[in-house]
């Protein structure tokens, strides 16, 4: 039951923020998954004009997992699997609860 609570409350925060994503991180995308959610950002000012082997938006990544972790539990980590300073179409993050 409180994985339910938590998946209930992590995706009403995320409708709210992909209707308001696009004043800090230009567009903003989420989908439910079975381990957790996957966040997509189109255009992510952090990444857009560097290129690197690596992804970059550590910053990204800790902003969403602190925000996340406060609704829906300690337990919850943000990993970013796809970045565009890697040449990714998009920077995608993995949130797993």
């Amino acid at each position: 039951m409180p994985l339910l609570r938590s998946r209930l409350a992590l995706a009403i925060l995320l409708r709210a923020v992909e209707r308001h994503g696009w004043t800090f991180a230009g567009l903003f995308a989420w989908k439910a998954t079975p381990e957790g959610f996957e966040l997509t950002l189109l255009n992510n000012p952090v990444s857009r004009t560097i290129g690197a082997d690596q992804p970059v938006c550590d910053y990204d990544a800790a902003t969403f997992e602190t925000l996340f972790r406060g609704l829906a539990g300690p337990s919850t980590r943000v990993e970013e699997t796809a970045c565009t300073a890697k040449g990714d179409a998009a920077c995608m993050f993995r949130v797993t609860l």
